[in-house]
């Protein structure tokens, strides 16, 4: 079901207000409590607007066993969503919720895979700090340090390479990014 305007414009505004008090933390704290920050703020910034028209699936997966639970996995990770958002300072640009809403549909990358794949110690570990913290976007990488080369689209009918399926997401997202 998707959201009413009124709703988004809530959401915007306080994700737009978090942001103001990330950077009063980071003023007061210094990167380790502005890391914190972005744990704690990662609900109502992300979490909280993890709706159909803010993520998008990518139409592809990784195969499981048979009778495996699977799951969503956000590839970029959402408190680091929250501190790449932050330190390229989005949402300073954004002057409208649809803004905040392709934001966080280009950082919310889902791709369905092995439930025990997501819970995996590497991809846990997929954390960034405020230095490197641009590098989040390049989930191709976190697929291929588990060996994972190509994806199955999700009709079955082909496979792609991981570099391919992150340039077509990298391509029709960078501008938000």
């Amino acid at each position: 079901m998707a959201r009413t305007k009124e709703k988004w414009k809530s959401s915007f505004s306080i994700a737009k207000e978090s942001f103001r008090t990330l950077s009063e933390l980071e003023n007061q704290g210094g990167a380790k409590l502005l890391l914190e920050g972005c744990v704690s703020y990662r609900n109502p910034i992300i979490f909280d607007n993890n709706v159909s028209e803010s993520s998008f699936k990518l139409p592809f997966y990784i195969e499981g066993n048979t009778g495996e639970k699977m799951t969503h996995d956000h590839l970029i990770g959402m408190s680091n969503a929250v501190l790449y958002m932050y330190k390229r300072e989005l949402y300073k640009n954004w002057q409208t919720p649809s803004d905040f809403i392709n934001t966080l549909k280009a950082l919310q990358v889902l791709l369905w895979m092995p439930k025990n794949l997501n819970n995996k110690g590497s991809f846990k570990s997929w954390q960034f700090d405020y230095y490197n913290i641009e590098d989040c976007i390049y989930w191709d990488k976190k697929l291929k340090n588990e060996g994972i080369l190509t994806l199955k689209a999700s009709n079955n009918q082909f496979e792609s390479p991981v570099e391919q399926v992150w340039q077509s997401w990298y391509n029709q997202f960078s501008q938000y990014l």
